[in-house]
């Protein structure tokens, strides 16, 4: 921080103000406010329950006095010359001075780098914006102690203020002034019975030229005057003004001060009563008093005038008075660089308060995110000491906006330890110690004597102390800070997760945590071992041994940890007593599993180290006949076995691999290639053999590992440039296999901590080995294609396309339908599909309705002719495979994303409604049905025409609120004059498309009732859902997992790499209701009438067939 502030004159450690904020604070600073004022002061911290809501009374409006001022809009800054704005208040009429000056670095002759700047050779100096603090010793502001509001005297506040930027070098000072034409003065002009009595004396002293009963000339008439005479004045005229002349009597008389005030002077002459001009060379001089009086008093005459003309004073011909004046807003934005500085996207309500978070950060609401960012860590450097209370600005301005990235920045700096001034409120609280009063040794004492009481809350009191600890910068409470968990709850909280996080997640958040702070890994530990013990989970007890594990016990010790004398018992003997030792005593859970691993490594024994793995207390009989087996995660591969378990089930395929040796091709070469249509080959269908004959011999539900000397040749294909090419209904051209990619493979981590990115390792030059994620789109491909490359085709069509197994299992054929208006002529064409494709990009929606998007009726260009295409089915294949496009690209932010958009999809599904069918009933149902949608297509487009902006609200809405904010504007001080006939126009406007928004909001909801009961009766094509493959996570990372139904024995399963489990409740499956929900990727159904002979979800006994 000292190094930040160096460059400083007097540098202090105080707060400070973006920008925006500064001239936010500037144009209702009041300089005789008794109170806090907002441009110079800190904002106080916001107190919900203490907090009066200050609004300023009146906020200035701005006009450059262009002679005065010394600028160049849109000019390049130049370090090298100072700048000004001079202005006045339309309104109020004070007169502020913005002066604009660079001084350089004082230490080390340091670059010069103004703000706003990106980049840099050190962390100082990436400053989006200037951040202005307030030079208390430079400043000279008015004693508002000696002001008196009667009095005439100009009063002159000055403010200085610098960038906290270490090598920008600006000062800006504001100096203020009041009116030079005071209440008084203006009473004393422009008043009735002034202007009455004024006229009234010119008629006694001249009155061959005014009758007595002459009436008094107008405040306008009386301005305009003063306006002609100081004009001229300016203007180098050096007549002198006679006060005995008619004009001069009628309208100044005896305001004396006046004249004074724009620098004329009494003659001396006692014959000549005559106001005598300033000299030429005093006018001449643009820098002269007089000539800087005289510009301010033109401006506050014309403002006057203009008063005057909106109240209907003027001669009907006059004209506004000020039309070429500039608002100095432009200048500032452009000197103090804010002119074009990111802002919020969408909708910012003008009209609701800003919450003082926002002043509180030193920024404005309507900042963009990254800014807001920005300024908070800009707060918190400039200003340490109140750092949890920028915090917690930050945090509700993150929660407030709804902000996914501030949100998620808020969570990462949880994780390194900020806290908030609410949390450190709360900590003195916990303790019971006052924050004013209680020094280190009382909150010390306070701290042991509470532990002693409830040992069972030392976790949150270390972590009370801590936060104290941090705030008050005692060492030596830090020092009893160390966090030490306590019990399971505390653990949870610790790591973040919670209790019904599955043991995988665990982990993973443990890793995550201590990869954060390496200095947890202590504490990490004893978390997780709570949790194992908490549990019993062998996989975490799994995890701790073989991380922390350091010798085997000796093999006499471990058989005598248990109690075991006799070491010729069975292994399943040992097992039971060690089951019988733990549920004596649980907390000795870690050594017994230690004694009982040494016994297992020193018989070697696969019964003993299975049951450790996984807990199978039953052994071989659980996972034998009567439930299927996992499949290890080998490094990423969990969706390939996610995969493998769906291939697995489908009874034909799996019989075909296991008796390959009858179907294959004698000899797979180029020339075989070549006729099968069929790309490069590959060694999968060798790897996926491998997997499932290895289920003969193994007698566990968790596979080894593939054989390390395999080697698999799968390219690593980017996943959004393959979903970029997939269609709603894949062609046989280019036949699609299974699921669209989904994002990369990697460990399940706890919301809300951030992803990581994963080390990469080096890839060999030759093929990568299987543990690396690969494009998912080309995996399922590569396993489908090369099964059709190995096998012998049992007919090709007449395309040349190899009929076999895999086509008749996957394969349906979807026929494309033209028809010409004015003309018979219709077109059609069939092509192959392996599977269809939905979208949920545009948000929750049903089955059905994600396939009409493939299979209504559309308009299309045909060689430049119109023409209408719609698609049905000709055959339907056995599995139906049906893909939900889930990453979407978004063009804005040139990204990946995920959509966790809901797809509603029921147990059963009928096809009739997409079938190529001559039964005239169905034909008219769909064609019925196509012109219902036609219709709510044109009703949905008017309604977000009605409700749909950019800026994210409804258009009822949007003129509600224009046309408050037009009520509220002041003529006299906004200069918009709004007719009352637009705020009429506004609000009926306003009305009517509210109506009309409710109306086609019913018509919508009775069109689609009866566009979902068109197809109720139609049920002769019914396919009822096996697999569901799932996701978790976002486009760049998560884990998967699929769900499969066991026609058989009529239950769903979970099968999640090594562990399959029992769907407890079906809807788990279907209905997924979380803030970042598990997502269905990819759906498979199967017809209804052969579910049961090809699908087979449990088969143990692999005997190949003859």
């Amino acid at each position: 921080m000292g190094e930040m502030l160096r460059d400083l004159p007097n540098p202090t450690v105080l707060p400070g103000k973006c920008a925006p904020r500064f001239w936010a604070d500037l144009i209702v600073y009041n300089p005789l406010r008794k109170e806090r004022n907002f441009l110079p002061d800190n904002p106080p911290h916001f107190n919900p329950q203490l907090h009066v809501p200050y609004e300023p009374k009146h906020k200035h409006v701005l006009d450059v006095i262009a002679e005065k001022s010394c600028y160049v809009k849109n000019e390049i800054i130049s370090v090298d010359r100072s700048y000004r704005i001079a202005a006045i208040c339309q309104s109020c009429r004070m007169h502020f001075t913005i002066q604009i000056e660079f001084t350089k670095p004082v230490e080390f002759n340091a670059e010069v780098i103004t703000c706003p700047n990106r980049g840099g050779r050190d962390q100082y100096r990436h400053n989006l914006l200037h951040h202005f603090r307030y030079e208390s010793k430079k400043s000279s502001p008015v004693d508002i102690s000696r002001y008196e509001k009667r009095s005439r005297k100009r009063w002159v506040d000055k403010r200085v203020f610098s960038c906290s930027s270490t090598n920008c070098p600006i000062l800006v000072t504001v100096t203020t002034q009041p009116a030079m034409m005071g209440p008084d003065l203006i009473d004393l002009l422009l008043s009735e019975g002034n202007r009455e009595a004024r006229v009234k004396e010119a008629a006694r002293i001249n009155p061959d030229e005014i009758p007595v009963d002459a009436a008094p000339q107008t405040p306008y008439q009386v301005l305009e005057t003063l306006c002609t005479y100081i004009k001229n004045h300016k203007g180098g005229d050096q007549r002198s003004i006679f006060a005995e002349n008619k004009r001069y009597l009628c309208n100044v008389g005896e305001c004396d001060e006046i004249m004074r005030l724009a620098h004329f002077t009494k003659s001396l002459d006692p014959g000549t009563n005559a106001w005598i001009p300033a000299s030429p060379a005093e006018l001449g001089d643009v820098k002269s008093q007089a000539r800087q009086d005289l510009c301010g008093l033109l401006e506050e005459v014309t403002i006057l005038m203009d008063d005057e003309r909106r109240r209907g004073d003027p001669p009907p011909k006059s004209v506004r008075v000020r039309q070429k004046t500039e608002r100095a807003e432009l200048g500032a934005k452009w000197l103090l660089g804010f002119h074009k500085y990111d802002t919020t996207h969408g909708w910012f309500d003008l009209t609701a308060p800003e919450h003082p978070h926002y002043a509180g950060l030193g920024a404005v609401g309507d900042m963009s995110d990254t800014l807001i960012k920005w300024a908070y860590e800009r707060q918190r450097a400039c200003d340490p000491l109140n750092a949890p209370y920028y915090f917690e600005c930050f945090e509700s301005i993150a929660k407030g906006r709804k902000s996914e990235s501030l949100q998620y920045e808020v969570v990462r700096l949880r994780s390194e330890g900020q806290f908030s001034a609410s949390d450190l409120e709360s900590s003195y609280k916990s303790l019971g110690v006052d924050p004013v009063l209680s020094d280190d040794d009382l909150i010390v004492g306070v701290f042991k004597s509470r532990l002693a009481d409830a040992p069972l809350q030392e976790g949150p009191m270390r972590e009370d102390m801590r936060i104290i600890g941090t705030a008050r910068r005692s060492e030596k409470i830090l020092s009893f800070a160390k966090f030490a968990v306590g019990d399971v709850a505390q653990a949870y909280k610790w790591l973040r997760v919670l209790e019904s996080s599955e043991d995988q997640y665990i982990l993973a958040a443990y890793k995550v945590r201590i990869e954060d702070n390496p200095n947890d890994e202590i504490a990490a530990r004893n978390a997780l071992k709570l949790i194992a013990e908490n549990r019993q989970s062998n996989v975490l007890y799994g995890f701790l041994e073989g991380n922390l594990y350091e010798t085997p016990l000796e093999i006499g010790a471990a058989y005598s940890r248990l109690g075991i004398d006799d070491y010729s018992l069975s292994d399943d003997l040992i097992v039971h007593v060690f089951e019988l030792r733990k549920q004596d005593d649980p907390s000795q859970t870690r050594d017994l599993r230690a004694a009982l691993r040494s016994i297992g490594q020193d018989r070697n024994s696969v019964r003993i180290q299975s049951y450790l793995e996984t807990g199978n207390a039953d052994g071989i009989a659980k996972g034998s006949v009567e439930w299927p087996v996992g499949l290890e995660n080998i490094g990423n591969t969990c969706y390939l076995n996610s995969l493998l378990q769906f291939y697995f089930t489908v009874k034909p395929l799996r019989e075909m691999i296991l008796n390959i040796d009858q179907f294959q091709e004698e000899e797979i070469n180029d020339e075989v290639v070549e006729r099968k249509r069929v790309g490069e080959p590959y060694n999968i269908p060798g790897i996926f053999l491998l997997k499932m004959k290895k289920r003969r011999s193994d007698e566990w539900p968790m596979t080894k590992k593939i054989f390390p000397h395999s080697r698999i040749s799968l390219r690593d294909i980017d996943m959004n440039e393959s979903q970029a090419t997939s269609g709603a209904v894949a062609s046989k051209a280019s036949p699609t296999y299974g699921p669209p990619t989904p994002p990369p493979d990697m460990p399940d981590r706890p919301p809300p901590v951030p992803p990581r990115p994963t080390k990469q390792a080096p890839k060999p030059d030759t093929n990568l080995m299987f543990g690396r994620q690969q494009d998912v789109t080309e995996c399922i491909g590569n396993v489908m294609f090369q099964v059709e490359a190995a096998i012998k085709p049992e007919s090709v069509d007449e395309n040349g396309e190899q009929m076999d197994l895999v086509k008749k299992l996957f394969y349906g054929r979807t026929k494309q339908t033209l028809s010409f208006p004015n003309s018979a002529e219709t077109r059609t064409k069939e092509e192959l599909f392996s599977h269809l494709l939905v979208d949920v990009a545009e948000g929750d929606r049903d089955i059905y309705s994600a396939l009409d998007s493939s299979f209504d009726i559309e308009q299309v260009d045909l060689e430049g002719r119109e023409a209408k295409r719609f698609l049905s089915i000709s055959h339907l294949p056995p599995i139906l495979q049906i893909q939900v496009q889930r990453v979407q690209y978004d063009r804005a932010r040139a990204s990946a994303y995920k959509s966790n958009s809901h797809l509603k999809f029921p147990d059963t599904i009928y096809l009739d409604r997409y079938m190529e069918t001559d039964e005239p009933d169905l034909k008219a149902k769909r064609e019925e049905s196509w012109i219902w949608k036609e219709r709510l297509k044109a009703l949905e487009q008017r309604l977000a025409e009605l409700t749909k902006t950019p800026a994210g609200i409804r258009v009822p809405k949007a003129l509600e609120y224009t046309h408050h904010w037009l009520s509220e504007l002041k003529s006299d001080v906004d200069e918009i004059e709004v007719q009352p006939a637009l705020l009429r126009e506004l609000e009926q406007r306003a009305v009517s498309m509210r109506q009309e928004s409710e109306s086609i909001e019913t018509r919508i909801q009775e069109l689609q009732s009866r566009i979902d009961q068109q197809f109720t009766g139609s049920c002769k094509q019914g396919y009822r859902i096996h697999s569901v493959f799932i996701h978790r996570g976002s486009a760049s990372f998560g884990h998967y997992w699929i769900y499969i139904y066991d026609f058989q024995r009529k239950l769903f399963r979970k099968y999640n790499d090594g562990y399959v489990t029992e769907v407890a409740d079906p809807q788990e499956v279907f209905i997924h209701g979380d803030i970042n929900p598990p997502t269905p990727y990819f759906l498979v159904f199967v017809r209804e009438d052969q579910s049961l002979n090809i699908m087979e979800a449990v088969q143990r006994q692999m005997v190949a067939t003859t």
